[in-house]
């Protein structure tokens, strides 16, 4: 799997691995998903476009999302995060 960080792909990229990876992965099953606000939690091309700007990485980005929805932090490094994450966008891909 080709690396997800900033440095190794394009702006277009990272909108791909967004679209691809995340719309859709909210739990609820709604036809033709497009990654809306129905659950409250924000648009997904909203929410991570720090990381599509080049400004955040995905997972630092995913981090921040969790938790100002969740307003709490937890005890996950962003290492053990990223590296959950990547393998979810890796099985999605």
């Amino acid at each position: 799997m080709k690396s997800i960080l900033i440095k190794d792909t394009t702006r277009e990229e990272r909108e791909q691995i967004v679209k691809q990876a995340l719309w859709g992965s909210c739990g609820a099953e709604c036809e033709f998903c497009s990654g809306c606000d129905n659950r409250g939690g924000g648009r997904i091309e909203t929410l991570y476009q720090p990381y599509i700007e080049g400004e955040k990485e995905i997972a630092e980005n995913t981090v921040a999302v969790r938790d100002r929805a969740t307003d709490e932090t937890t005890s996950m490094t962003l290492e053990v995060f990223m590296a959950k994450l990547e393998k979810e966008i890796e099985e999605r891909i």
